[in-house]
């Protein structure tokens, strides 16, 4: 069977454990057993690091770039630096993506698998787009999980789910050929009290920082994100990601993770697909039969009824990130 020959997959990340970041043993194996499984004709490209163990893994092409490491984002008190991935992940899905050949592609984490392909007919669900707002040729889908509206009991905005996204290449490659992120530079006369952008308030998410990233590229006016509750050019941004994205719960797109992440876990701070009609609605398609009770039954009340808690749980939390993060 070649029905999904015109897709490549992009699978990109580490194949085994590091202490930087864990990784249940084999889920590399099992995401390329599913894309075998359900993308059956697909191209699979692993984008990895050149001290990776990738020779085993059924693949059809591998890019083995250098590993850029990681990037510091924050100071403790003592001086101590707090590193991510981010521009791992950049390298990784980049220089993927720029190998694809083929007109669709899936972006896929190394830590995460396919449970099905409903996201390719997803895809073309929702025509309507207002062209001021609209900076990629088609729609991508992205997943439900860690895209969020809300953190602590308060708005958040700019917070995309990095797991997975099916798109026309070009379009991947918009989002994702950006700069990577430079090292926060410790200051000897800031020490016994934590560094970073917007302290003392909470840090911006890697999430939050990438989607700032590509949406600057195509409205250079965008405010960078001080902290992580910079509510600052929200409208802008909702109105870019009705008319750019989908956001689909995972199990229906057919996506699956490994146990820390819990990919099809539904959490009333996350914007599920229902909430995400009533906003295509709202901002795209006045005619469109979205519900209103339906988005207030399953989410609005839950997430208006866990708000001031959240938020007394946060302010007398003994267990205090140095970054406010719990």
């Amino acid at each position: 069977m070649d029905s999904f020959s015109k897709i490549t997959v992009v699978l990109h990340g580490p194949v085994r454990s590091s202490a930087q970041r864990q990784m249940e043993l084999g889920i590399t194996e099992k995401a390329i057993a599913t894309i075998r499984e359900f993308l059956p004709g697909s191209h699979i490209i692993l984008s990895t690091w050149r001290d990776q163990i990738v020779d085993k893994l059924d693949v059809d092409e591998i890019i083995l770039s250098e590993d850029p490491g990681c990037n510091i984002i924050a100071f403790d008190a003592n001086g101590c630096p707090f590193t991510e991935n981010s521009n791992r992940q950049i390298v990784g899905i980049r220089e993927g993506l720029k190998r694809v050949k083929t007109e669709y592609a899936v972006k896929l984490r190394t830590d995460n698998y396919l449970t099905g392909n409903g996201f390719i007919a997803q895809q073309q669900d929702f025509p309507v787009r207002e062209p001021n707002f609209s900076f990629l040729k088609e729609r991508v889908v992205v997943a439900h999980r860690y895209t969020k509206m809300m953190t602590d009991g308060y708005k958040i905005s700019r917070h995309i789910c990095d797991f997975f996204a099916y798109g026309r290449t070009q379009d991947l490659i918009n989002m994702w050929d950006i700069e990577l992120f430079e090292d926060y530079k410790l200051n000897p006369n800031l020490l016994g009290r934590p560094q970073y952008l917007g302290a003392p308030q909470r840090i911006t998410s890697t999430e939050q920082k990438f989607t700032t990233r590509w949406i600057s590229k195509f409205r250079p006016e965008i405010s960078p994100m001080k902290t992580h509750f910079d509510m600052t050019d929200h409208d802008i941004w909702m109105k870019i990601l009705l008319n750019n994205l989908i956001v689909q719960d995972a199990k229906n797109l057919g996506l699956g993770s490994i146990k820390r992440l819990d990919t099809l876990k539904y959490r009333v701070n996350e914007m599920s697909h229902i909430e995400w009609q009533w906003h295509y609605k709202k901002y795209c398609d006045k005619d469109y039969p979205a519900s209103l009770i339906a988005v207030i039954t399953k989410t609005f009340l839950f997430r208006w009824a866990k708000a001031p808690i959240s938020r007394l749980k946060k302010r007398f939390s003994r267990k205090q990130h140095p970054l406010g993060q719990t």
